[in-house]
């Protein structure tokens, strides 16, 4: 299985990312070049008429000033869909993706009582 978060001794930045893209491409995540919250681009899947999954990527390269250790960094979200309104999860660990996946579908199956 491919690591997202294992970074530590890749000196290869643009290698990583054609992985990552090969990776969650291959799982099914389409690529969407969003910038809600300041990403440079943005992986999503569906998960039915319950909730979405996405992974919004930074790559911190572009600033020629940047501190960041990691050159590229990731923020999983989990999105609630067919309820009226808007309910978010927003995680920024390192975590690999199935448990972020379970952590969405807990997160869904605790939070769609509260919606109609």
């Amino acid at each position: 299985m491919f690591s997202i978060q294992n970074t530590t001794n890749i000196s290869d930045w643009d290698k990583y990312l054609s992985d990552l893209d090969k990776y969650l491409k291959g799982l099914g995540f389409g690529k969407y070049n969003q910038t809600s919250k300041g990403e440079d681009y943005a992986y999503w899947i569906s998960h039915g008429d319950q909730y979405q999954v996405g992974i919004l990527v930074y790559d911190w390269r572009k600033h020629l000033k940047h501190t960041a250790e990691k050159k590229v960094s990731l923020l999983f979200e989990c999105m609630l869909t067919g309820i009226s309104g808007r309910c978010y999860m927003v995680v920024s660990k390192e975590i690999e993706l199935p448990e972020f996946e379970k952590m969405s579908e807990t997160f869904y199956e605790s939070m769609i009582n509260y919606f109609d």
